[in-house]
C-alpha cells in the first residue's frame, strides 16, 4: 500500500545530532542511534531518524515545506532584587535558521527471468543495499555542511572570523592549537552579546589523513618523557572522529565541536511519519517481474555556529 503524508501542513521529525552518528553507522535497516531529542521550536515540527544501499538514490526533485529553527537566546542577568523591590521585566532573544528536505529515491526493476536464475540470492539483499546507499546519503548531506562552509541566517559562513569560530592562522594539530580552539569556544557569547556560553567541546573531527595523529592526541596510555609533552586529560577527553569526505576539501583542516546537549550544532530531520526509508514493491502485469522503490525525505541544517570550531590546519 502507498502511503502518502497527510495534506495541509506536512510535519517535520528533527534532531540534533552527535558527529559520532553519521561517521560510524551499521548498514542495515535500523542503525544504532547516539542522538538525544530535542523538542526545538514549538510551532508546527517536532522531529527523529532511522536508515535503510544500492545505485546512489537520485534527488527527486521534490520539496516539502519550509522549516523554521529558532534558536533561543539567553533571559540575560537577573538583577540583584533589593529589599522591597520589584521584580524586572526582561525579554527573550532568539534567532531563526530556515531549511527544506528534499525526497530521494530510485526504482530497481527485476524480471521474473532474472529472479529465477538468481542462483545466488542477489536480489533478496536489495532492501539491506538501499539501507546503506541511504546512510552514505545521509552522511554525505550531513558532512556537506561543514564542507561546504555555507551561510547562516545572519548572511555569514559558518565558519567565519566574525563568528569566532575560525582560527585567523592555520595550525597543525597539537596541544597548543587544541587549546586555543578549545579557549575560544568558551568564550563564545550568547545572542545578547555579553553572556558567556562556557562552551566545552566533546569531538575531534579530523579528515581519514589526520586519523592517527588525532589519536595519539587524545590516547590514554601514552606517558611522555618529558613533562612539558604531556597531554591534558581534558583534551584526552575528547572523542576523535575520522572523517574521509573530509579529505577532498583539506587533508589538514581540524574541528572541534561541542555535544548537543549542551548547545545546537548541526540538526537532521525527516518528513513525519516517513522516519528513515520507505520501501515498497509493484508486481508487473504486462511484463513478469517486481519493482521495488525506495523513497528517503530527509534535509539538515547547521542551526548555531557557536558549538564549532575550524582551524584550517598547516
Amino acid at each position: 500500500m502507498l502511503h502518502l503524508p497527510t495534506r495541509g501542513k506536512q510535519k517535520i521529525s528533527r534532531h540534533p545530532l552527535f558527529f559520532a552518528h553519521f561517521s560510524y553507522y551499521a548498514p542495515s535497516i535500523h542503525r544504532i542511534s547516539f542522538i538525544k531529542y530535542h523538542p526545538g521550536k514549538k510551532s508546527s515540527t517536532a522531529t527523529s531518524a532511522i536508515t535503510i544501499y544500492l545505485p546512489a538514490l537520485l534527488p527527486a526533485g521534490a520539496r516539502h515545506r519550509l522549516q523554521d529553527d529558532a534558536t533561543q537566546g539567553k533571559l540575560g542577568e537577573a538583577p540583584q532584587l533589593l529589599n522591597s523591590g520589584e521584580f524586572k521585566r526582561g525579554t527573550l532573544g532568539e534567532s531563526k535558521e530556515s531549511y527544506r528536505i528534499e525526497t530521494f529515491g530510485r526504482v530497481v526493476a527485476i524480471t521474473r527471468q532474472v529472479l529465477i536464475n538468481d542462483d545466488l540470492y542477489a536480489f533478496t539483499r536489495i532492501p539491506a543495499m538501499y539501507g546503506n546507499s541511504i546512510a552514505q546519503l545521509e552522511s554525505d548531506v550531513v558532512w556537506d555542511i561543514v564542507t561546504s562552509n555555507p551561510a547562516m541566517g545572519d548572511g555569514t559562513a559558518l565558519f567565519h572570523a566574525t563568528h569566532k569560530n575560525l582560527a585567523g592562522t592555520g595550525a597543525a594539530l597539537g596541544v597548543d592549537s587544541v587549546g586555543l580552539a578549545r579557549a575560544a569556544m568558551r568564550k563564545q557569547t550568547g545572542l545578547d552579546k555579553k553572556t558567556v556560553l562556557n562552551i566545552r567541546p566533546a569531538f575531534l573531527i579530523v579528515p581519514a589523513a589526520l586519523e592517527l595523529k588525532a589519536e595519539q592526541l587524545v590516547a590514554q596510555n601514552l606517558v611522555p618523557a618529558q613533562s612539558g609533552n604531556v597531554v591534558p586529560q581534558s583534551i584526552r577527553t575528547l572523542s576523535p572522529i575520522a572523517e574521509p569526505r573530509l579529505d577532498a576539501a583539506s587533508e589538514t583542516a581540524w574541528y572541534l565541536a561541542a555535544s548537543p546537549n549542551q548547545i545546537d550544532t548541526i540538526e537532521y530531520a525527516y518528513l513525519e511519519g516517513q522516519q528513515g526509508a520507505y520501501i515498497e514493491t509493484r508486481n508487473g502485469f504486462d511484463v513478469d517481474g517486481v519493482e521495488i522503490k525506495c523513497r528517503l525525505d530527509f534535509g539538515a541544517k547547521a542551526i548555531d555556529w557557536r558549538g564549532l570550531y575550524k582551524n584550517p590546519g598547516a
